[in-house]
């Protein structure tokens, strides 16, 4: 009885590894297709494409790591604003305590 119930909630919604399945089945159609391309290439070529590849992704990097020091450069600026904001309030502060508290 309840095997049997639980063998027809399996079928209706699937099992974990059905579901795994399902998940990798784009990426090993791709990888399938990318075999195809790369079969026929010396191990010359390939080394050439790893060279290639390692130039796309320190490309890509460096691109990632000017983003990165241009948004820690306005970050410093923001900082050295906030900075003198907070003098000037000191000041007036310092100003209205002198106006107003020393009589």
């Amino acid at each position: 009885m309840i095997n049997s119930l639980v063998s027809g909630i399996s079928k209706l919604f699937g099992n974990k590894a059905d579901k795994d399945v399902k998940g990798i089945e784009p990426y090993v159609g791709k990888i399938n297709a990318e075999y195809v391309k790369l079969q026929g290439l010396t191990n010359d070529q390939l080394r050439g494409k790893t060279v290639e590849f390692k130039n796309r992704v320190n490309d890509y990097l460096s691109e990632i790591d000017q983003q990165i020091a241009d948004l820690k450069s306005e970050i410093e600026k923001a900082v050295e604003l906030a900075k003198a904001i907070q003098k000037i309030i000191i000041g007036q502060e310092n100003m209205i305590n002198l106006l107003f508290y020393n009589n």
